[in-house]
């Protein structure tokens, strides 16, 4: 019996060990992402070791379905943070798409938006935003972080 518990205990605490060692592997989580028409619509955020792919629900869509790889990825914000980071892009003209309906994305409650300042294949600096309800936010903002290596600005919590 005695040679069993310690057997038990030497794998449960390599599992811990490896567990704890192990890279942020892919999560994918439902979301509202802004589109080129400047609204927020459904859509799935995969966050994986080597990049973040934003896929509309919609197929009308299609066309602003977007991957970043991580390497590319300079800030992640949330809260206030994002909204002053997300107004000064507006500002420098390096928004993903027109901003017609992102007042109403910036002003609702009980959820988090998280902007992700980027770099595009062609050097140019763009940003995204990405609207989730709060009970939902700290998975993928765990995800964002153990993958790009970035700490999350603006966070609240």
């Amino acid at each position: 019996m005695k040679l069993s518990r310690q057997i038990s205990i030497l794998i449960s605490s390599s599992l811990i060990i490896l567990a704890q060692n192990l890279p942020g592997l892919a999560g994918i989580h439902g979301a509202q992402c802004l589109n080129s028409e400047g609204t927020v619509k459904n859509c799935q955020v995969n966050v994986t070791n080597s990049d973040l792919t934003i896929t509309f629900d919609d197929a009308k869509f299609a066309a602003n379905n977007t991957t970043i790889p991580v390497v590319d990825i300079s800030t992640i914000s949330t809260g206030e943070y994002a909204k002053k980071r997300m107004k000064e892009s507006v500002a420098a003209g390096i928004l993903l798409g027109p901003v017609g309906g992102l007042v109403g994305l910036l002003y609702k409650e009980q959820r988090v938006q998280i902007a992700i300042e980027f770099v595009d294949s062609q050097g140019g600096k763009k940003v995204t935003m990405i609207d989730i309800p709060e009970k939902y936010s700290q998975p993928l903002i765990s995800d964002l972080e153990q993958t790009t290596g970035l700490k999350v600005e603006g966070q609240y919590n």
